[in-house]
């Protein structure tokens, strides 16, 4: 037993004797070197590379051969061959693991040959073709210089391209980069000028900008095509002979193509020079911005101290794009004024307030409203929703709101709960906004719909506004203005209009839907939209209120039209010196005629004036005028 024991461990030992001499670095080979460090071959062709051991005649004397890139250039024993196009590390390594390595360029091989698709040519003037060379071998290099020996007859591109100009001949010469050419000969013949034709009819140009005008002679191609540009109004929009018309100064001029060829065609282009306006992103750290506007053309803007001017042209800026890629909604005309936001990272922000009021001037702008509900604010432009889905401004806005007399467009609200440009209103106070179009509304059976607020709740002033959209839901308590007011004695609507249909269930107002107590007023108000219930049953319909309020100075000239056995007031509500018009409901109104009409004396809410004081909040009173009336118009309406 013994004896095995000795055994076994002999024999690991000599194992592991085994196995270290395995890992042992022949130091005899001291180093190996190429015979060359940088290598050029063209493609197909093919090098030998020498490697040189550095030894002291060590048994394994073997070398390995690796290249970095086998599609560029391969190795075999030392023979490198090009592959194509490019550049790859060859490397040589003995058997204790030196290692040595060569650079190799693999490069086209120079052309052979060169020859043209077409050798000669025939083309009418203002047509165009492509010439094609083609280099032998097939692994040269295909890239050829472009000239012509006439460019005023026929030009040519980098990229073999020609354009025939004038009538006339010249030679077309494509050369090799060592210096082999091939020619086409281009005979350009010219047709008589039949007409001409102005490819940009209208344009407009901001103060101090360019445009390019366009004019094409016809027959196109055949005729030639220069012109000559006049402008018969130079101090307003100059043109020089390339048709890059200049904005001089605000105004009108008309430009002038003249064919060169027959002076008797000629082709007008109206210029309207416009004012530049200009987007100012206070904060921004990129270089650029694209404005995008809602006909899907856009324009990308390069900022210089976080400014940039851009043409007042007359059509909606959809949104601004930032460096980043991040998309920022604004709804504004262009010729609407100077764009201003305030841009931490990638998000807008507030701006500062300006007399203790934040400006409002972008629909990003309107929507942070919701996350500061207190705040005071005041419009600086009409905006366009654009019928993007718009979620009123969340609930309730205890703050002020001062639309400045702007307007607000294209609204579109299907969101469940109340509905309107602001959900609820409580103690605060929205004035001078007007709701110019769009749609309010949902099929849910729930929340109350007006155009200004859906529901104003316990207090709350309304003022100066007025709702064109059409106000329509399957729920109750709808208005054009307001839908529902609750509040013991609070709520004031005063020197508000409606023009928009509104329709719902029961409780449908042209201004309110309803108002739970005689306390509220609504005063100086009129509505001329059509008033209707989609309930069988529905009730409680009026032209200014569906239910309860006392109602002040007010008139309606919309149908207002229930079902059977259905309430539909002309006015309804408390009335106190309210007029209809007849055929636009049932009440205790008075009817408009030539006796009847309101005036100051009738009640002091029928006063006139800018309203900024109580009382004065019509801008006229109109008059019946032999039966063809001019209704009275509030003081902000034009």
């Amino acid at each position: 037993m013994k004896i095995q024991h000795f055994l076994l461990v002999m024999g690991m030992l000599l194992l592991a004797s085994c196995e270290e001499k395995e890992v042992v670095v022949d130091m005899r080979i001291k180093g190996i070197t190429l015979s060359e460090e940088n290598l050029a071959i063209d493609i197909g062709q093919s090098a030998t590379l020498t490697a040189i051991l550095e030894t002291q005649d060590a048994p394994d004397r073997s070398i390995t051969w690796s290249s970095s890139n086998t599609e560029i250039a391969t190795v075999n024993n030392g023979s490198v061959t090009g592959i194509a196009y490019g550049q790859a590390v060859i490397t040589a390594t003995a058997a204790n693991g030196k290692e040595a390595w060569c650079n190799v360029t693999v490069n086209y091989p120079p052309p052979i040959s060169i020859t043209l698709n077409k050798t000669t040519l025939s083309l009418l003037v203002g047509a165009q073709e492509t010439l094609i060379a083609t280099m032998l071998p097939a692994v040269a290099e295909q890239h050829a210089s472009w000239s012509s020996n006439n460019t005023s007859v026929v030009s040519v591109s980098d990229d073999g391209v020609i354009t025939a100009l004038l009538n006339g001949t010249a030679t077309i010469t494509a050369t090799t980069s060592n210096n082999l050419t091939a020619t086409c000969v281009v005979t350009v013949e010219k047709l008589p000028v039949t007409g001409i034709q102005m490819e940009t009819v209208t344009l407009e140009v901001g103060v101090g900008h360019t445009a390019q005008a366009i004019a094409r002679v016809l027959p196109f191609p055949g005729a030639i095509q220069t012109v000559t540009w006049s402008s018969n109004n130079p101090s307003i929009a100059s043109v020089n002979a390339d048709g890059i018309v200049s904005g001089e100064a605000l105004g009108k001029a008309i430009l002038t193509a003249t064919a060169m060829e027959n002076t008797a065609y000629q082709a007008t282009c109206a210029v309207a020079i416009v004012p530049l306006h200009t987007l100012t992103l206070n904060g921004y750290t990129g270089s650029k911005a694209t404005i995008n506007y809602t006909d899907g053309a856009a324009k990308e803007h390069p900022l210089e101290n976080e400014q940039t001017s851009f043409v007042s042209v007359n059509k909606i800026i959809r949104s601004i794009t930032l460096e980043n890629g991040s998309t920022i909604l604004i709804g504004r005309n262009a010729n609407s004024g100077n764009i201003t936001l305030k841009i931490s990272g990638s998000a807008v922000k507030f701006r500062d307030a300006e007399d203790g009021f934040i400006p409002i001037g972008s629909y990003a702008e309107f929507r942070l409203v919701s996350g500061a509900l207190a705040g005071s604010y005041k419009m600086e432009a009409d905006l366009d929703f654009m019928d993007e889905i718009w979620t009123p401004i969340a609930s309730p806005f205890t703050g002020v709101f001062d639309g400045n007399h702007h307007t607000v467009a294209n609204i579109l609200v299907t969101a469940t709960g109340d509905k309107g440009l602001f959900a609820r209103l409580q103690g605060g106070t929205i004035k001078n906004v007007g709701v110019a179009s769009g749609t309010i509304g949902a099929s849910n059976i729930d929340g109350f719909s007006g155009g200004i607020v859906g529901y104003i709740m316990t207090s709350g002033t309304i003022s100066g506004c007025f709702n064109k959209a059409t106000i329509a839901s399957s729920a109750n308590n709808i208005g054009g203005i307001a839908g529902y007011c609750y509040s013991t004695n609070d709520i004031r609507i005063i020197a508000c209009y409606n023009t928009g249909d509104v329709e719902g269930q029961t409780y449908v107002g042209g201004i309110v839907g309803n108002i739970n107590n005689n306390n509220n007023t609504v005063i100086a108000c009129y509505n001329t939209g059509r008033i209707t219930t989609n309930r069988p049953n529905g009730t409680y319909m009026g032209g200014i209120s569906g239910n309860s309020g006392t109602i002040i100075a007010c008139y309606n000239t919309g149908e207002v039209i229930g079902h059977t056995g259905a309430p539909a007031e002309a006015i309804g509500g408390n009335k106190q010196g309210c007029y209809r018009k007849d055929g636009s409901g049932a009440g205790t109104a008075t009817v408009f005629g030539s006796a009847e009409w309101p005036s100051t004396g009738a009640n002091a809410e029928w006063g006139t004036g800018d309203g900024s004081g109580d009382g004065k909040y019509w801008k006229s009173l109109g008059g019946w005028n032999g039966g063809n009336p001019m209704y009275p118009k509030l003081f902000f309406e034009e």
